[in-house]
């Protein structure tokens, strides 16, 4: 029950919704618990032939009823209502906890697996509270006061039906272990059914390039076999548990039907003391198998919650010291010195980059510099602009902003004053307007205008239905990869920023559209500092200063003519995308 303590703070918020609703519940049980009391008393009136105290208990009776069906209607709408505000809580908790995470916690996690937390988890452990806390304090009350009330009825008989009770209770402890383990087997498999579903939704254009059809529904089909297999053993599980707590409590009919006909025609039990215990009978039976299911439920909302505080109590990113600095801070130096840093796995850029390690690496950029970052593949240069903006966390002393530790700065101001376009660009399930105003939200709507014109998308955008307000699909599916990296492009130059980071922006862009842009980008960014990580030998030739990053180590620094000259790696770099550049020219 560990992992159902972390419940407490949030059970403890609506503690008065929830005591309410279950006063209100214990109060309907003590009355229903009255009804055979009412019965017994009418039918020994009807049998000593006085009808009119007979219908006195009825219209008793039906009062009851209805006082009843309304104090019951208050506890569900308290307890379940306090049920679904958790679930609330819960969620918003989740989210935000997931946003403070460190990214290389995520890089581990997969997206199937924490939706299916976000959706199914939180839905299992809302059940617990509502549905499950409401059965047990329910059955509670019934089988206490139903065998309080049975005993002075008759002892002989109500130890006779005690006699399954033992037997009920070793079925629960046998089969909730097995219950809890299947449970929780079966979350996982939920979650990789998620994650499976969500890879082949995403990549659905790819899979139809390849003609993989056939081949990926299969192999989801197997998925949704498997999660199939694993249902259909907690289902055996509870299929065996529900009929053993039905026969137990059917032996204890037959036997009070037996014993207590006895009684009764023995003259030690008038008929309706026999027709109130027999009532009161009926009334456990309920009760007893809400405790199975309650078992059952409290197995899945262990595991469930087992899941969910593994996300809970992760740690997270390391908290912002106290710079001194204000929000309106402005900073004209960008230094790395000596980062030595070993990475592995990390998904900087978008890509999930190999082992690599930063070994001693020192550059500086300065406000109205214009620097490249150049390397091969899986070099690190994602890995290091991400460390600057402290996506990844860098090690200390070894990243400043005019000579303040970028450690020591908040986070927000941080990312307020460096403008940043990852490599991958992703746009939300938004309008246009929405996703070139993102991060920027104050400014403004013509300037998202004027920076269309500059990443050379404003004709094309008035050429949509719906111009700016055009809803761009999930991921930005409706535009080419083009549209998508110049709408992120875009975003990053309507930023009032500092330094300006792109991480390979015009890789989707043809080089006549890139020309233009580069253009309006060094008038726009003048005076501001630009480190730009890009394959295109044609912006790399009109910055200022490149530097060639070779696995984690600064090879070489220099201007693009100082570094052909030297014939070193960067020389050879570009004799290779050359030669590729023209190959394609001829395809």
């Amino acid at each position: 029950m560990t992992s159902l303590k972390s419940l407490w703070p949030y059970v403890k918020r609506y503690r008065l919704q929830i005591l309410a609703g279950m006063a209100c519940l214990i109060f309907v049980d003590v009355v229903q618990l009255y009804f055979p009391l009412l019965m017994a008393k009418s039918v020994d009136a009807i049998k000593g032939g006085n009808i009119s105290g007979a219908y006195k208990f009825l219209e008793w009776m039906v009062g009851l009823a209805i006082l009843i069906a309304g104090i019951r209607y208050f506890w569900r709408s308290l307890l379940l209502g306090a049920s679904r505000k958790i679930e609330r809580d819960l969620r918003d908790d989740f989210f935000s906890k997931l946003l403070r995470v460190p990214q290389p916690f995520l890089d581990q996690s997969r997206s199937g697996d924490l939706l299916s937390m976000s959706t199914n988890d939180i839905a299992v452990v809302r059940q617990f509270l509502g549905l499950g806390m409401m059965s047990l304090c329910d059955s509670v009350v019934m089988i206490s006061f139903s065998v309080f009330l049975m005993l002075t009825l008759s002892v002989k008989l109500t130890l006779l039906v005690a006699i399954p009770l033992p037997l009920i209770t070793l079925a629960m402890l046998k089969l909730g272990i097995r219950l809890h383990d299947a449970h929780e087997e079966t979350q996982n498999r939920f979650g990789d059914l998620s994650a499976r579903l969500q890879e082949d939704l995403y990549g659905v254009r790819v899979i139809r390039a390849c003609g993989q059809e056939e081949n990926r529904c299969r192999r989801f089909m197997e998925e949704a076999e498997t999660y199939r297999k694993i249902n259909m053993r907690v289902i055996r599980l509870q299929g065996f548990f529900y009929p053993l707590l039905k026969f137990l409590t059917g032996l204890a009919a037959v036997a009070i039907l037996w014993s207590g006909g006895r009684e009764v025609y023995f003259g030690r039990l008038t008929l309706g003391q026999f027709v109130a215990f027999s009532q009161y009978v009926a009334m456990l039976s309920w009760p007893l198998m809400a405790l199975g299911w309650i078992i059952n439920l409290v197995q899945r909302a262990r595991a469930s919650m087992g899941r969910l505080n593994r996300v809970f109590e992760a740690t997270e990113e390391i908290e912002d010291r106290r710079s001194g600095l204000s929000e309106k801070e402005s900073f004209t130096v960008l230094e790395i010195r000596n980062l030595t840093q070993e990475i592995r796995g990390e998904s900087a850029g978008g890509e999930i980059a190999g082992a690599v390690r930063f070994d001693g690496g020192s550059l500086t950029v300065r406000r109205g510099e214009w620097v490249g970052l150049v390397g091969k593949t899986a070099c690190g240069k994602s890995s290091l602009v991400a460390r600057v903006l402290r996506i990844y966390e860098p090690p200390p002393a070894a990243i400043f902003l005019d000579g303040v530790d970028v450690r020591d700065i908040d986070r927000r101001l941080l990312r307020d004053r460096i403008s940043y376009v990852p490599q991958e660009g992703f746009l939300f399930s938004q309008s246009l307007l929405s996703n070139f105003k993102l991060g920027s939200r104050a400014v403004p709507d013509e300037s998202a205008t004027r920076s269309a014109g500059g990443v050379q998308m404003k004709n094309e955008i008035a050429g949509f239905p719906d111009g700016f307000k055009t809803r761009v699909g999930e991921r930005g599916v409706t535009l080419s990869g083009g549209q998508r990296q110049r709408v992120a492009l875009g975003r990053a130059l309507i930023k009032a920023a500092d330094f300006y980071i792109f991480d390979d922006p015009f890789s989707s862009v043809d080089v006549n559209t890139e020309e233009r842009i580069f253009e309006q980008m060094q008038n726009h960014l003048a005076g501001c500092g630009v480190l730009l990580i890009s394959h295109r030998i044609h912006s790399l030739s009109r910055l200022d200063r490149i530097i060639f990053l070779d696995a984690g180590k600064i090879a070489e620094t220099g201007t693009h003519a100082e570094l052909l000259a030297g014939g070193g790696l960067y020389a050879r770099f570009v004799k290779a995308q050359e030669m590729e550049e023209k190959l394609l020219a001829v395809s």
